[in-house]
């Protein structure tokens, strides 16, 4: 275990104390992390690893992980490991080398004020004394129930416009509803034209799908239409992507000029767009989405996990017309069911109470 050195000290530290070996084993993490032996970012080994090493229990492990991770030690993602977080330690201010910053997310902070996690609690408290548990706990309708889809089309009315009930989706999440919208207008072996400079959720669906992207050159305003132009001319994309408000990565806003020189060249190759807006809401005065200026070309998608929160997995759809609206609720079917129905309750509430709005604005 030469590639873990202080692994042969937490075997030591456990073998010499008379504490609990989960709470020894959180106490040498936080001693190495002083000491220097592990820095901001370092990756530690897989836990099952660690267990065979020290002689323990895969249990013991995890516990005492979970006991590092409330301790603010270390930080795990499913699928990438666990790594010293960044300021762990009492000493972390000692260490010169370069801080390790995660980009391949970003999240909304909780907001203090109001206090989130009481309103939470507070909440989910009303819900199970005025709602049937086991319609809450059952499969839900694809899509939204009516009351759903209507609080759908008043939160999105202000970047999009009025919309008929029929054209709204619920769906568990943006990521699943742009899948949806994508396998509903392509093939595989089709193009996708979309930023040079992509969100990388588009990759995977992408990916996933067999499908081709193709990437637009883009300014301080974003995707260039004379770029786009060319790139429909040579390539015949079957779907346009593009996030035209707060741009991720780039964070590029387009002008209302933007919008429609990029609505003019989507008509003129016939080309459906999918518009991905998870921002517009937190800004004072949003420009108005491209599916605003454009109704039958543009299916459009917000998600509130930057507007409220990631973990209430809500997103509302707005289609250009019932049929479509019918397609794409059956491909979410296919790839998600549908909601969870302890969390859609929540959102309806938020959202009838006017609480959505307050966490909004502290957001």
């Amino acid at each position: 275990m030469s590639a873990y050195p202080y692994l042969a000290h937490w075997k030591e530290e456990i073998s010499q104390s008379p504490n609990a070996i989960y709470m020894t084993l959180a106490d040498a993490l936080a001693l190495s992390i002083r000491k220097g032996d592990l820095r901001e970012g370092d990756r530690l080994p897989p836990q099952r690893t660690i267990a065979d090493y020290l002689g323990t229990n895969l249990t013991t492990v995890t516990r005492a992980f979970t006991e590092a991770r409330r301790r603010g030690l270390i930080d795990a993602t499913v699928g990438r490991g666990t790594f010293i977080r960044v300021g762990a330690g009492e000493s972390h201010w000692r260490h010169t080398g370069p801080a390790v910053v995660d980009l391949t997310m970003n999240l909304p902070p909780i907001p203090q004020e109001p206090p989130l996690q009481r309103i939470i609690q507070s909440d989910i408290a009303a819900i199970l004394k005025q709602q049937d548990l086991n319609s809450l706990m059952s499969y839900r309708v694809t899509g939204g129930t009516l009351e759903e889809r209507q609080l759908g089309a008043k939160w999105i009315a202000p970047v999009i416009g009025q919309r008929r009930t029929e054209e709204i989706l619920v769906s568990p999440g943006a990521q699943s509803a742009l899948a949806a919208i994508v396998s509903t207008h392509t093939q595989p072996g089709d193009v996708i034209v979309t930023d040079r400079i992509a969100y990388p959720g588009i990759r995977t669906i992408a990916a996933q799908f067999d499908l081709i992207l193709v990437g637009v050159d883009s300014d301080m305003e974003g995707m260039m239409p004379d770029q786009l132009d060319r790139v429909c001319a040579e390539h015949h994309p079957r779907l346009l992507y593009c996030i035209p408000t707060i741009h991720n990565p780039t964070t590029a806003t387009m002008s209302l000029q933007r919008r429609k020189d990029i609505l003019a060249v989507a008509q003129r190759h016939h080309l459906h767009i999918a518009e991905d807006d998870p921002y517009s809401l937190l800004m004072d005065t949003p420009p108005p989405a491209l599916a605003a200026l454009d109704h039958s070309r543009v299916s459009y998608v917000a998600t509130l996990a930057k507007t409220l929160s990631p973990g209430l997995r809500t997103a509302y759809v707005a289609l250009p017309n019932a049929d479509m609206t019918r397609r794409v609720a059956a491909a979410i079917r296919a790839i998600a069911l549908t909601n969870a129905g302890l969390l859609s309750a929540l959102t309806a509430r938020w959202m009838q109470t006017g609480q959505a709005h307050t966490i909004l604005h502290a957001i």
